[in-house]
C-alpha cells in the first residue's frame, strides 16, 4: 500500500467543514524566491503608515487598555475580507494549524463543503461528504445554511460558519452536535442535529456492473486519489472492464495536482488539462502525464460537481473521450486559491487565478451543461451515495448509452 504524499506544492481544501476550493501554491516560510518576497513586500512602509496612523490614535485616546494582539488580528482578518471574495481569508496561528489539519482527508467534523450562492449571498451545501455526519443527517446538495446553533448565518460569514459547525471552540469535539437550519428548494426551513465524529475520507469507490461496464466514482480530490484511481482501473481491468461510466456526482474538488494525474489516466501524454490566468494575463498549463485508459466512456455530474471535478469534466470533453456527460449542470466555481504562510505562524488563502479548460472557456459562475440531461426526482431525498442501481437514473443512462 502506498504511504501518503507529502502536500508540497498544492494542498486539497477538503477541511471538516470548508468551503469548495481549487488550491495549487503552497509556500514555507523562508523558501519563498526572494524575487517573490520583493514584490510582495515592496512600498509595504508606505502602505501601514494608515493603520500605524490609527494605531497610535487608539494607543493614546481610548478609554481602556488596548489589546494589540486582538487589534492587529480584527484588522488582519478585515483586510482579507474587504475584498468580498469568500474564499479569500487571514486564519491566525491556531486556526491555520487546524485548517493544514483538516486537508490530510483524516479529521474530525461534520464531512459538509459549503460556498457561497452568488445570487443571494446565501451559504450552500455543495455536498456532504459519503458516510459522513452531514450526510447521515440528511443534508443534501443545495441546502442552504441559515443558522447554525440558533444564531443566523449569510454569506460575508462563510468561514466562521465552517468553524462553528466544525467546532473549532471545542476541546475535543469528537460525539459533539451542532444544529444547523436549512431551506431546501423553496420549502420550509427545518432543523437537522449533526454529530461530530471523525471522518478518514475514501475518495474512489468501483465495480463492475454488467456486460464489462465499470463504474468508477470520485468524491473528491486529495493528495492520493490518483493512486486510489490507478488501483481501481487495475482492478477493474483485471474484471474485464471494456467501457467505463466516470462517476463526478458531488464531487467538490480539491487538490487540483491530483485531480490533473487523475485525468493523464485518460489523455494521451502531453495534452492540456487546464490552465489557470492571474491578473497579470500569466498562464500556466497542466498537461497529462502517464498511460492512457482508452475504454470508451460517460461521465456524470451534477449540481455538487464542483472546481476541480469541473477540471477533470471539461479536459475529457474537450479532447473527445466521453460519449456524453450526463446529469445536471455542475455547481461552476473556476477560481484556484493559493494557501501562503506567513512569519507570524498564521496564513492566508487568496484567490490569484482563474482556471479555463483546454478549448479557453471559464466555468466560474456558468458551470457545465450536460449533454444529457437527467434529472433526479425531486423527491427522492437521498445522496447519490445512498441510491440502489434501480433508483439511479442517471447512472442507467449512461450504462444505456455505452451499450449503444
Amino acid at each position: 500500500m502506498q504511504h501518503k504524499r507529502k502536500l508540497v506544492l498544492a494542498i486539497v481544501i477538503s477541511a471538516v467543514v470548508t468551503f469548495a476550493a481549487t488550491t495549487v501554491l503552497y509556500f514555507s516560510v523562508g523558501k519563498v524566491i526572494p524575487a517573490v518576497l520583493s514584490k510582495v513586500f515592496a512600498g509595504r512602509s508606505a502602505q501601514v503608515s494608515l493603520i500605524g496612523d490609527v494605531k497610535r490614535y487608539m494607543d493614546y485616546f481610548y478609554l481602556d487598555k488596548v489589546d494589540d494582539a486582538a487589534m492587529l488580528e480584527a484588522g488582519a482578518k478585515a483586510m482579507a475580507q474587504s475584498v468580498g471574495d469568500p474564499y479569500t481569508k487571514y486564519y491566525n496561528p491556531e486556526e491555520f494549524s487546524r485548517y493544514k489539519e483538516g486537508t490530510s482527508g483524516d479529521y474530525v467534523g461534520v464531512g459538509i463543503i459549503l460556498s457561497v450562492k452568488e445570487q443571494t449571498g446565501e451559504i450552500v451545501v455543495v455536498a456532504p461528504y459519503d458516510n459522513s455526519p452531514g450526510a447521515r443527517a440528511g443534508v443534501l446538495p443545495g441546502d442552504i445554511i441559515l443558522a447554525v446553533d440558533g444564531q443566523a448565518v449569510t454569506g460575508d460569514m462563510l468561514n466562521e460558519t465552517a468553524k462553528k459547525m466544525r467546532g473549532t471552540d471545542i476541546a475535543n469535539p469528537n460525539g459533539t452536535q451542532v444544529s444547523i437550519t436549512v431551506r431546501r428548494d423553496s420549502g420550509e426551513p427545518f432543523d437537522l442535529t449533526l454529530t461530530r465524529s471523525h471522518i478518514e475520507m475514501i475518495t474512489v469507490k468501483a465495480s463492475i456492473l454488467q456486460d464489462g461496464i465499470g463504474w468508477l466514482r470520485i468524491t473528491g480530490f486529495d493528495s492520493d486519489t490518483d493512486i486510489e484511481v490507478s488501483d481501481a482501473l487495475a482492478s477493474l481491468q483485471q474484471q474485464g472492464m471494456t467501457r467505463l461510466v466516470l462517476d463526478l456526482r458531488d464531487n467538490p474538488g480539491g487538490d487540483l495536482n491530483s485531480c490533473c494525474r487523475t485525468a493523464g489516466k485518460f489523455l494521451q501524454e502531453g495534452d492540456v488539462i487546464t490552465y489557470t490566468e492571474d491578473k497579470s494575463g500569466k498562464r500556466e498549463y497542466y498537461k497529462a502525464e502517464g498511460a492512457s485508459v482508452s475504454v470508451p466512456m460517460t461521465l456524470l455530474i451534477n449540481g455538487g460537481s464542483a472546481s476541480a471535478s469541473e477540471v477533470l469534466t471539461g479536459a475529457l470533453r474537450d479532447h473527445g473521450r466521453i460519449a456524453a456527460i450526463i446529469g445536471t449542470k455542475s455547481f461552476g466555481k473556476g477560481i484556484v486559491q493559493g494557501v501562503y504562510p506567513l512569519p507570524s505562524g498564521g496564513g492566508m488563502t487568496i484567490t490569484m487565478a482563474k482556471y479555463y479548460s483546454p478549448s479557453g472557456e471559464c466555468i466560474h459562475g456558468i458551470g457545465i451543461q450536460p449533454d444529457t440531461v437527467v434529472e433526479m426526482p425531486g423527491a427522492q431525498g437521498k445522496l447519490i451515495s445512498q441510491l440502489s442501481y434501480d433508483e439511479d437514473i442517471q447512472l442507467q443512462k449512461g450504462v444505456q448509452i455505452l451499450k449503444k
